[in-house]
Formats: C-alpha cells, sequence, structure tokens
C-alpha cells in the first residue's frame, strides 16, 4: 500500500510539473507491485510444496533427505511424496536445499528477484520487505519470507 501511495503521488506532483503524465502512471505502479508479489507468493506457495515433500519423506524414512542439490532432492521425493517438483522460483533461479551437517535440519533457499544467494542472511528470520533477499524455510521454523503487499 505503501508503494501504491508513493506511486499516486508521483503520478500528481509529475502531472503538476507539466511534465506529461504517461511517464509514469498509477497504472504502471499498481502493475509492477502486483507482478512483483505474484513472483514472490508464487515462489513461497513452491518453497512451501517443497517443505511438505521433505518433511513426508521424513516421517516415512526418520531423516531429512540427503541431497547435494535440488535436483538431487527431487529424484528423493518425487513421485512419492510429490507430483512435480518446483526446481526454480519464479525469477529462474534454482532452489537451493541445504541439508545440516548433522542431519537434523535443512533449508529451502530462493535467492529472490537479484537472482544472488546472501548464506551470511540466512539465520535472520523475519519478514523481508524486498523481493531481492533470500527467502528462507527451513525445519526449525526460523523462515525469513517476503511480506506480501495487498
Amino acid at each position: 500500500m505503501k508503494r501504491l501511495s508513493y506511486c499516486l503521488l508521483s503520478a500528481l506532483l509529475i502531472g503538476a510539473a507539466a511534465v506529461p503524465v504517461q511517464a509514469v502512471t498509477p497504472r504502471q505502479c499498481v502493475r509492477k507491485v502486483a507482478d512483483s508479489t505474484l513472483s514472490c507468493t508464487y515462489t513461497l506457495i513452491a518453497m512451501r510444496s517443497l517443505q511438505t515433500a521433505v518433511e513426508a519423506y521424513a516421517i516415512d524414512k526418520h531423516q531429512y533427505p540427503v541431497a547435494q542439490s535440488i535436483t538431487e532432492l527431487k529424484s528423493l521425493v518425487q513421485p512419492t511424496y510429490i507430483v512435480t517438483t518446483p526446481l526454480t522460483d519464479k525469477w529462474g533461479t534454482e532452489f537451493r536445499y541445504v541439508l545440516s551437517a548433522d542431519g537434523k535440519s535443512y533449508r529451502i533457499v530462493s535467492a529472490g528477484s537479484d537472482k544472488v544467494f546472501d548464506d551470511s542472511s540466512w539465520g535472520s528470520p523475519g519478514l523481508l520487505e524486498s523481493s531481492k533477499e533470500d527467502a528462507v524455510v527451513s525445519s526449525n521454523g526460523r523462515d525469513r519470507e517476503w511480506a506480501i503487499q495487498e
């Protein structure tokens, strides 16, 4: 909502300065927010689907899947625990599945819209304001998720 208000204000200021309003219109701003929201929502749903498959595997096998990549994870959970394994986020970057050294916890990570992983941020749970930040779902509930704007 803050972004939409800012865009509306920008359009008014631009119009007041006698610059063509077509340069920045409220419709374009709404579209940008909606596109980002949809990409974040799709990615978080995909990550939660992966998490459900990993947890179901762990219930049956009494351990989390041992995999070095999302492709290896796919071979362990599909089709028994998930029909179609999402491999990439909405921005086209492959998810990362990271199993702890002791095998007792894991993280599923999206690099976000900037497509750059920053593993130093993964231990800080909470809501993220930018889709450029890495989102994390984990077995210990210390998740990092984008705040979805409506």
